[in-house]
Formats: structure tokens, C-alpha cells, sequence
């Protein structure tokens, strides 16, 4: 019968009894290490993951410094490779817009060079219809009065007065006294305003 009281003894010490009895303590006995070893100066999460990374499967469940360091490590530079993207792409944009501002400087200087030649070609087409209206104005003044009359009436009013005004003031004078007297307030009417009038 004692023989039966053991086994049903023995029977009735299942799982939980060694969950109280081999479980529990090695857990105790391993948070007592741990702190025992974190005293003693020992880093004990690096010796954890040491020893764990040798276990075959369990290495893979566990980060190591070296693994996390370079996930960082491959992290930071994706973001640097992101911002070296986006900032090569501004530079290409820059550049883009420094090449049409070049080419629109480029345009002005043309368009600038054009209206100085233009400028200088009116300066001297004016020069040289200056000259000729001197030219012209001397021959008028070696010209008797009631000969250059007849000649001023049948030019253009524009031309006519800017002979009259090279002419001398005594000379001028002769001439419009030559003149009948309606085309002669004509022409001394523009020559006193500066205005041309229509024939």
C-alpha cells in the first residue's frame, strides 16, 4: 500500500510542481547573476547576446550592436543618397536656369548692339543731311533773294523752312520779302512756331 501511496504521489507531481521546483529557481538564479555581474561591472546584456548569437537558431531572433549599428549605419546613408539626390537635382535646375538667363543675356547684348548700330547709322544719316543741308544752305546764300524764292515755294514746307532757318536773319528776311505775301506768312508761321503745315 505504500508502494501505492508513492506512485500516486509521484503521479500527482505534474508540470506545475516543476515549474516551482526547476523553472522558478533557475530564473532566480539567473536575475541573482545578472545582478551579481552588472555589480561586478560585467556588461551582461552584450555577454547575453554574445552567447546567444552562437546559438544557431536563436542568433537570428537576436540584434546584435554590430547588426544594429549598421542598419543605422544603412539608414543614414539612404537618407544622405536622398538629400545628395535632391540637391543634384537643384543643381541641375540651377544650371538649367543659369544656361536660359546666359541665353537671354546673350539676346539683350544682340538686341542692345543692333540698336547702337541702328543708332549710329540714324546719327550719321542725320550727320550727312545736316551736311547736305549746309551744302545746300551756302548756295542759297550766295543766291539773290528773288531767285531763291520761287526755289523755297516749291519745295517741301519741312525742307524749305530748315533752309530758311541756316539762312542769315537779313537774308532770310529778303527772301520771305520776295515771296507773294499769303506763302510767305505760311513759311514764317512755321519757322516762328517749329510747326509744319500742310500745303
Amino acid at each position: 500500500m505504500a508502494g501505492k501511496n508513492y506512485k500516486e504521489t509521484n503521479a500527482s507531481t505534474g508540470p506545475f510542481q516543476w515549474l516551482f521546483i526547476v523553472v522558478i529557481p533557475f530564473i532566480f538564479a539567473l536575475v541573482l547573476a545578472t545582478i551579481i555581474a552588472a555589480l561586478a561591472g560585467i556588461n551582461v546584456g552584450n555577454k547575453a547576446k554574445q552567447l546567444v548569437n552562437n546559438v544557431p537558431f536563436v542568433s537570428k531572433l537576436v540584434v546584435t550592436e554590430e547588426e544594429m549599428a549598421k542598419e543605422e549605419q544603412k539608414k543614414k546613408a539612404s537618407s544622405l543618397e536622398n538629400e545628395l539626390n535632391k540637391k543634384n537635382e537643384t543643381i541641375t535646375e540651377l544650371e538649367l536656369a543659369i544656361q536660359q538667363k546666359d541665353g537671354k543675356i546673350a539676346d539683350l547684348n544682340k538686341e542692345l548692339e543692333k540698336l547702337i548700330k541702328e543708332k549710329e547709322e540714324l546719327q550719321l544719316t542725320e550727320q550727312q543731311a545736316n551736311d547736305r543741308l549746309q551744302s545746300f544752305s551756302a548756295s542759297f546764300k550766295e543766291m539773290d533773294p528773288e531767285a531763291a524764292a520761287p526755289i523755297l515755294l516749291n519745295l517741301e514746307i519741312k525742307t524749305a523752312t530748315k533752309l530758311l532757318e541756316t539762312l542769315p536773319t537779313e537774308q532770310r528776311g529778303n527772301v520771305l520779302a520776295a515771296m507773294e505775301p499769303a506763302e510767305a506768312a505760311k513759311l514764317a508761321s512755321v519757322l516762328l512756331n517749329g510747326e509744319e503745315m500742310n500745303d
